[in-house]
């Protein structure tokens, strides 16, 4: 009961705290809570992001992304190819000065010298968009607004980029300690793994350490052994954000009570829902989460 009271007050604390007016009059940003609620809702319109030194766009239709541009200059085509190894330092260079020559777009030019092939630039065009929309999920604090508009081709090339490994990705970006423990429910709580999981990201392949975390997932372990048993190759750090990964989701869920409390309710659970001896998730139907059981 202690427990239960202190764990609702931490929350009250929390939440009076995160919807405290910033001077800045930067706003709380959580990209995948707004993307997922853009999604469920189909949205078509612009998120903008801004930040004092860049603004960012991401464009959706019917709650899809379809491309994102960005002000920073790291974020150009022939940036993000330098940086990602496609291109040398020499064929930026070359490209870099013909743009100003020519007037014409660094990617135009890089398939006229024959560094990129079309089917290159295209690629190379959806990784861009793809790295500015990744280079948002660690913010916590931006200016941000959707406004609903239609989103034609007429000033941005349309791509279709699948939103659950969007954001499965994007969420691996975030690395700030501080952030994870604050989002995770309070470390002495167990979890279990949802059943109920979001369509969108029925074709995520997870990694060999989230599933080695969801093999340990059985109603019992806390968030604590999880991190400690879960694998002796991995850091404590990288543990947690896998599973914060997975929380995020929505693939694991919360239990409403610690200790052997929670030993008895999952016990009564398993005896009543499940006939696979007192087990409700065994490691086979863990890796039926992922498709590439099937080879």
């Amino acid at each position: 009961m202690e427990e239960r009271r202190t764990e609702m007050e931490d929350s009250v604390a929390e939440a009076q705290e995160t919807t405290k007016p910033r001077e800045d009059g930067f706003q709380e940003f959580q990209l995948h809570k707004l993307l997922i609620d853009l999604n469920s809702n189909s949205k078509t319109g612009t998120l903008s992001v801004k930040m004092p030194v860049f603004l960012k766009k991401i464009y959706l239709d019917k709650g899809q992304v379809v491309f994102a541009s960005s002000t920073c200059k790291d974020d150009r085509l022939g940036e993000a190819l330098l940086k990602a190894g496609r291109i040398t330092l020499g064929q930026y260079e070359e490209s870099s000065t013909l743009v100003k020559v020519k007037g014409k777009k660094q990617g135009t030019i890089l398939v006229e010298l024959g560094y990129l092939t079309p089917k290159d630039l295209f690629d190379s065009v959806k990784y861009q968009v793809k790295e500015i929309i990744y280079s948002l999920f660690p913010l916590e604090y931006v200016e941000h607004e959707f406004i609903e508009e239609e989103v034609t081709q007429k000033d941005i090339s349309i791509l279709r980029i699948h939103l659950g490994s969007l954001i499965y990705k994007g969420i691996k970006r975030i690395d700030n300690f501080t952030r994870i423990k604050k989002e995770l429910p309070d470390s002495r709580y167990s979890l279990s793994i949802s059943i109920g999981r979001s369509n969108l990201f029925e074709d995520i392949v997870f990694s060999p350490l989230e599933k080695s975390i969801l093999s340990l997932v059985d109603g019992r372990r806390s968030i604590v052994e999880l991190v400690d048993h879960a694998s002796t190759d991995a850091r404590p750090f990288e543990i947690l954000r896998s599973l914060y990964v997975l929380w995020v989701m929505g693939i694991l869920q919360k239990n409403s009570s610690t200790g052997k409390e929670t030993e008895t309710q999952i016990t009564e659970t398993h005896k009543t829902e499940t006939g696979n001896n007192g087990k409700m998730w065994d490691l086979e139907n863990i890796i039926m989460f992922s498709p590439d059981n099937n080879g």
